[in-house]
């Protein structure tokens, strides 16, 4: 994804979105948490209105290196659900040598994986609630505790669970700059963050419909010869979901191109939020249908499949 100056193959979100829907076709776990690495990157990298020095720095520790990169940004209870609201309940006093952070993040993806966390904290000696400071740090500091509370079923492989940070001392240079308003900083990413997770989305209805035929295929009811994937209602529900992904998957491409050569405009703000939200509904649409498929066919009282499926 990153500019080839700073680094990177240079395919920018245009390059990542086919290869997320890839990746999340044969783990949605391992493309949700990379997709961390990349979508901070992009918010960084790609931000029209951002000092080059900044941009320089991670193409030095990160993309260069071959470093993981994973955001901790959200807070549980603090945050928000509007990007504009967002502010941080986390605390940075500035000591000497460098900064103590206090507080607790959730939803911290990859975090135990990464080389360098992304953090945002309130400077403790602002008024402003909206004034942030963004950390590059380790995330096996001493003082930065996990609370292992994410066992949800089927993603539990992005350990997305809370990180604590109690008095954690980090130098100096850890400061990576300073967020004069964080929400303004957050919604104006909003396009280049979670396009990139769209496209993961896309990715999991891909998989399932895969996964689908696969199961019909190898179906044969007792008494016939061909196999379950020949019934004409197997075949129409096929071909609606295949229709929905295909409309889906061209508007995440369309979406990532424009973003890649016009930047956040208002144009590309309004094609993201319009992607985001057909991807979502497909992907529900198309990974229930399929699910129906399974559960009937497991289903020893079903004997008319011309009914069932009717029916379903």
């Amino acid at each position: 994804m990153a500019p080839k100056q700073y680094g990177g193959l240079g395919a920018g979100l245009s390059g990542w979105v086919v290869a997320a829907e890839e990746l999340a076709q044969g783990c949605p776990s391992t493309a949700v948490s990379f997709n961390m690495h990349v979508a901070t990157l992009a918010a960084y990298l790609m931000r029209a209105n951002f000092a080059e020095s900044y941009k320089q720095r991670l193409a030095d520790e990160i993309i260069r290196p071959d470093k993981l990169l994973a955001a901790i940004l959200s807070e549980p209870g603090t945050t928000g659900l509007l990007p504009s609201t967002f502010a941080c309940s986390t605390q940075a006093r500035k000591v000497p040598g460098g900064w103590r952070l206090n507080g607790r993040k959730g939803f911290c993806t990859m975090a135990q994986s990464a080389d360098l966390i992304n953090i945002f904290a309130h400077p403790e000696d602002s008024e402003d609630p909206e004034a942030a400071l963004s950390f590059l740090i380790p995330p096996r500091l001493p003082g930065i505790r996990v609370e292992n509370n994410w066992n949800t079923l089927g993603m539990r492989a992005t350990r997305s669970d809370n990180l604590v940070f109690e008095d954690v001392l980090v130098p100096e240079a850890a400061l990576y700059c300073p967020i004069p308003n964080a929400g303004k900083f957050v919604s104006e990413s909003e396009p280049l963050y979670n396009l990139p997770y769209t496209a993961v989305y896309l990715g999991v209805a891909v998989g399932a419909l895969s996964a689908a035929k696969q199961a019909v295929h190898k179906r044969q009811p007792k008494g016939y010869r061909q196999s379950l994937a020949y019934h004409p209602d197997i075949r129409r529900r096929i071909a609606k979901a295949a229709a929905q992904i295909d409309a889906a998957r061209l508007m995440v491409r369309s979406c990532a191109w424009y973003l890649d050569r016009e930047g956040q405009t208002p144009r590309v703000a309004a094609s993201y939020f319009k992607t985001k939200y057909f991807v979502g509904e497909t992907v529900a649409a198309v990974t229930r249908s399929c699910v129906r498929w399974a559960e009937r066919m497991r289903s020893s009282k079903v004997k008319c499949w011309s009914c069932s499926f009717a029916t379903a």
